[in-house]
């Protein structure tokens, strides 16, 4: 009798135990939704469209393919970050090192580097998307503050869902560069989450704590690229002049300073010259101001939805709700300031991204509920002016034909028609034609039979280095256009090092070491042609007297020590 009271009790208390547990689990999530601004239904399909968007990213990320110069630099410097080579004194890093510290902790734990370096920012690129749809759903939530009536479904999870897939799918610029190992996401991604950390500083309720997490997350954005620092200024005088307690200035203060901690580790005095000082040696020319509105307009173009932000961006000019202002004026803040930082590369736009993705979501949601509002009124309207329109195209094609039914008008409308068509092929003959380009894993291949493993060679191609596992001099990780032209490197620093070094293959691969003409001469005399990539061939073969006698110094060819 004793023994079944006892296990009834203890049932009962596990019974308990259970319901207790489950309970309070229920209250910790009921509590971490409130936090985000949502409701179950939606962070669960907010989740769902996320874990899409992430598995999505990690398809072929480990595949070796010829990568462009900056990631090459960025795994060479990674992978001797982890061998224990001293960043900023032994290494010369032109970035942050928040990036090499996490691969360093991350890369690791998986096979291979390369997949292992571009999961990590597959993982904070999703952080970015997920951020991004809170931002959106934070903002249209004001929308209706004071309505007393529930939000249905579609109202909330539409606008968060749109985001996520407009940013994650619909960018080709986040697509691209979120399977990249460069900074620029991470930094992206801390920058997005600065944002909604601001926005949520708007509420009464522990608006302090927001404050701090905002320039938290902004410094930490700082520490993977330096854009992520743009949008300090503009936090900092809001908080200054706006009506809220002037301690929300004071701890957004503290918290971007809290991550400068990580500075006792390093060489302050040679990151600064590296990361800082090196960057602003760039002349702001005509040509770059060029460049710069190309390179918008190719971003408007490429990314739909960048067409559709600055659509948002417009009509949020006569905005009165205080989200939207704070949208519009930050996207224009972060316009100007990035347009005089840099040239506007594809990489740097990156950054304004995300936004283009809230403002693209906002006026389409908009757009849907207009709509929906004046169904009666735009279709009695559409049909008036498509009957209208129609009229103008009948009068137009009977003009149009009466001109060009002539003889003269015929020949020439024909010329001018024949020379557009023959005009076209010419203007992406770049895109057409495959200019004959040495194969990376070919050449790390060989690279790898005439080095053994403990000799230093000198390369511009440190994405060969890489694949061949065979190290550079660390100072010459990243030979760089900028450093060459800024003078931050020259030729007797090179040809000291390959002194050091002992220094016996040489391999040109991109445009970098032939703008050095004294070492370029110290190679000639010191080195001879033994191997040039055949573009035909597709293969490295033995260099013939005739290309040794011209002593041409150029790309796809490596030079042995005589």
């Amino acid at each position: 009798m004793r023994d079944s009271r006892d296990n009834s009790s203890l049932s009962t208390f596990k019974s308990y135990s259970k319901k207790q547990v489950f309970s309070r689990f229920k209250a910790k999530m009921s509590s971490f939704l409130k936090l985000l601004d949502l409701q179950p239904i939606e962070f669960v399909i907010l989740m769902i469209f996320l874990t899409f968007v992430f598995f999505l990213y990690l398809i072929n990320l480990g595949v070796h393919r010829p990568f462009d110069y900056d990631e090459g630099v960025y795994l060479l410097t990674s992978i001797m970050f982890r061998e224990g080579f001293i960043p900023y004194s032994q290494l010369f890093v032109s970035q942050p090192p928040l990036l090499f510290e996490l691969i360093k902790l991350i890369a690791p734990s998986f096979k291979n580097d390369l997949f292992g370096s571009r999961f990590s920012i597959v993982l904070l690129g999703t952080i970015g998307l997920l951020a991004t749809a809170l931002c959106t759903n934070t903002i249209i939530k004001s929308y209706f503050q004071n309505e007393e009536k529930e939000i249905n479904l579609l109202k909330r999870s539409f606008p968060i869902v749109l985001t996520v897939l407009l940013l994650g799918i619909g960018s080709h610029y986040w697509f691209y560069y979120s399977r990249r190992l460069l900074p620029n996401i991470p930094e992206a991604s801390f920058t997005v989450l600065a944002f909604w950390f601001f926005l949520q500083s708007f509420k009464k309720n522990k608006s302090y704590i927001w404050a701090f997490l905002a320039g938290t997350s902004l410094s930490i954005g700082m520490f993977f690229k330096l854009f992520g620092a743009i949008p300090f200024l503009f936090i900092l005088i809001y908080y200054l002049i706006s009506k809220k307690n002037k301690l929300n200035a004071v701890l957004f203060m503290i918290g971007f300073f809290v991550p400068f901690l990580i500075l006792f580790n390093y060489d302050v005095p040679s990151m600064i010259n590296q990361i800082i000082y090196f960057h602003i040696q760039k002349e702001r020319n005509f040509h770059i101001i060029l460049y710069s509105l190309g390179a918008m307009g190719e971003w408007l173009i490429t990314d739909p939805i960048n067409i559709v932000g600055l659509l948002g961006l417009i009509s949020l000019f006569r905005t009165k709700n205080q989200y939207e202002n704070v949208l519009f004026f930050w996207t224009w803040y972060n316009i100007v300031i990035l347009w005089f930082y840099s040239p506007l590369f594809p990489h740097h736009l990156v950054h304004l991204v995300p936004f283009s993705a809230i403002l693209a979501s906002l006026f389409l949601y908009k757009s849907c509920s207009y709509l929906n509002k004046n169904k009666s009124k735009i279709y009695y309207w559409l049909q008036k002016k498509t009957v209208k329109f129609s009229r103008i195209l009948k009068d137009s094609y009977t003009k149009i034909r009466r001109f060009i039914l002539t003889k003269q008008r015929l020949s020439l409308f024909l010329i001018l028609l024949s020379s557009m068509l023959l005009s076209l092929p010419i203007l992406y003959v770049q895109h057409l034609v495959l200019y004959p380009y040495p194969a990376a894993n070919d050449t790390a291949e060989f690279i790898r039979t005439i080095l053994d493993e403990d000799e230093y060679f000198i390369t511009d191609g440190p994405s060969i280095a890489y694949l061949a596992d065979r190290l550079v001099p660390p100072y010459l990780v990243d030979i760089s256009q900028q450093r060459i032209y800024s003078e931050n490197i020259q030729s007797e620093d090179i040809i000291a090092l390959a002194i050091e070094y002992n220094v016996t293959v040489i391999l040109y691969w991109v445009y970098r070491l032939v703008l050095l003409d004294e070492w370029n001469q110290y190679v000639q005399e010191n080195y001879s042609l033994g191997y040039i990539y055949s573009g035909n061939q597709n293969k490295w073969i033995n260099a013939t007297d005739q290309m040794i006698e011209e002593g041409k110094v150029a790309n796809g060819q490596i030079w042995i020590s005589i």
